[in-house]
Formats: structure tokens, C-alpha cells, sequence
């Protein structure tokens, strides 16, 4: 199940909803206040720069409202945003993706961006 961490004033938490929505994927909300709840060390584990939105899948938080469009049209197959995107547009999102999944884990583990 996907978790979104949100809150209400986001315009970038407000995209993801709708997408979410408009795609009818099941996802969980984790409201959250802004007055401190984003340096709860629980939320800063899952997004160190301690902003919304956050979407967890399996585990795996996203943090970049940018990026998490292209995994929702990445993963799940059918979804509204692969239905309206031509195939070699589609393949330039997972690129962006993985070198955003990868640049992160390079960050977490000290390594040298290229």
C-alpha cells in the first residue's frame, strides 16, 4: 500500500492526491501539521529534508514531488499517467527515476556523484 505524507496548504502534496485519486490507487494519509511534525526523527528518517510530500512504497520512501509521478506511472501498469504518454517518453521517466533512486543511495552512503 502506498503512504502519503501530506498536508493540507501543499500545492506539490495537492498534485499527488489528485493523481492518486484520478488513477483510483489505494494509498494511506499520513496528515501532517508543519509545526514540527516534519522534524519528528521518525519523518526526517524517511525524508531528511523535512518537507511533503513523502510517498512510501514498499518501504521505499520518494521524496521529490517531481519524481513521484513517474514512479506511480512506472509501477503501476494501466494507470492514467502511462495511458497518456508515448513509450519513449515513458522510458525517459524511468531513467529519471533510477538516477534519482540511485544519486539518493549514493548520498546515503557517502558516495561520489558523477
Amino acid at each position: 500500500m502506498l503512504e502519503l505524507y501530506h498536508t493540507v496548504n501543499s500545492v506539490c502534496a495537492k498534485k499527488i492526491r489528485i493523481q492518486l485519486e484520478e488513477e483510483g490507487l489505494p494509498w494511506g494519509s499520513r496528515l501532517m501539521t508543519l509545526r514540527g511534525d516534519q522534524f519528528d526523527p521518525a519523518y526526517l528518517k524517511l525524508n531528511p529534508n523535512a518537507v511533503v510530500p513523502t510517498l512510501v512504497h514498499d518501504g521505499f520512501p520518494v521524496i521529490e514531488s517531481s519524481v513521484i509521478p513517474l514512479l506511480l506511472g512506472g509501477v503501476f501498469p494501466g494507470a492514467v499517467t502511462n495511458a497518456c504518454v508515448a513509450p519513449s517518453f515513458n522510458m525517459s521517466c524511468h531513467q529519471r527515476l533510477l538516477s534519482h533512486c540511485f544519486a539518493r543511495k549514493r548520498r546515503v552512503l557517502g558516495g561520489v556523484r558523477r
